[in-house]
């Protein structure tokens, strides 16, 4: 959270003076908000933009249909899927190349594109990476698998076979750029929709999963948006899950969306699943949401 959620007004940044970084606010883009952010990042003179790729391509979005362009040495995106109608409208409105890379806040897996963007460069030296099938056993190179980490960097909490989230595949491929690192395939998972409110914000997923990372109650989640002004939180409990569960889902989401936005939760036995089986964290169903597929 940059500034407080109710602010309405400029500045919605804060300057890292330390780093040498302007930190703008995921929850306050919206079209009449985004001329100031587009202004601020000019003013700065940013050689490199950082963030979710969902919230690069709602600005890059606004800046190619306001006719602009802002060149930028490099764009940097993470923590998402990358799709290609993201990558090509976020190169085109910052005239620059994107840097997709992979990392966790556990320390257990890094990689990177590098200047040649055939793949993603796996960091040896960061963590031993491994790709698994159902039955757990390894798939071969070219063959998705669930990505299994061991740290190699992470000293203060050292984890072994750590099982991710994340589904990817080694490539069969080595890199042109002469490294020699193996590469990775794009991370297929975590493919969500972006919330588009009445107020005209648009809320990245990704800010969204901060509220359930304290929680040790809830077996599995999903956020279903049904209007621009209504979001259900379906929670599979588990054990010891509370009424105090429910109260801190609705009060740190009420902080992120603001009190106009009703949220309700909801317990569920199961999640829904596309008729392809996928599973999509976050559901939207109103008109002006930027739907990924």
């Amino acid at each position: 959270m940059i500034v407080p959620l109710e602010q309405k007004r400029p500045p919605f940044w804060r300057h890292n003076r330390y780093h040498n970084q302007l930190l703008l606010s995921a929850f306050h883009m919206s079209n009449a908000n985004l001329p100031q952010y587009l202004a601020a990042i000019r003013d700065f003179g940013a050689a490199v933009l950082d963030g979710y790729p969902s919230t690069l391509y709602v600005l890059a979005r606004f800046v190619l249909s306001s006719g602009e362009r802002l060149p930028l040495k490099a764009v940097i995106s993470a923590s998402e899927t990358l799709y290609d109608f993201q990558r090509e409208a976020i190169e085109q409105a910052f005239q620059c190349r994107v840097f997709d890379y992979l990392a966790a806040a556990e320390r257990v897996v890094f990689s990177a594109e590098c200047d040649r963007h055939e793949g993603h460069h796996l960091c040896l030296e960061y963590g031993v990476s491994e790709f698994i099938g159902e039955d757990g056993a390894a798939v071969p190179a070219g063959q998705p698998g669930k990505l299994v980490c061991t740290t190699l960097h992470n000293r203060g909490m050292p984890l072994i076979r750590y099982v991710s989230n994340d589904v990817s595949a080694m490539k069969t491929v080595t890199c042109s750029c002469g490294r020699g690192l193996p590469l990775m395939e794009d991370v297929t998972t975590k493919a969500e929709d972006i919330l588009a409110l009445s107020d005209g914000r648009m809320i990245s997923p990704s800010v969204l999963t901060h509220p359930f990372k304290p929680m040790h109650t809830v077996e599995a989640s999903q956020i279903v948006q049904d209007d621009h002004d209504s979001i259900e939180i379906r929670v599979v409990p588990g054990p010891g899950y509370s009424d105090a569960d429910t109260q801190h889902l609705l009060r740190e989401f009420k902080q992120r969306l603001g009190e106009g936005v009703r949220v309700r939760v909801t317990q569920v036995s199961e999640l829904e699943r596309s008729r392809s089986g996928k599973f999509k964290w976050v559901i939207s169903k109103v008109k002006g949401s930027v739907q990924v597929t």
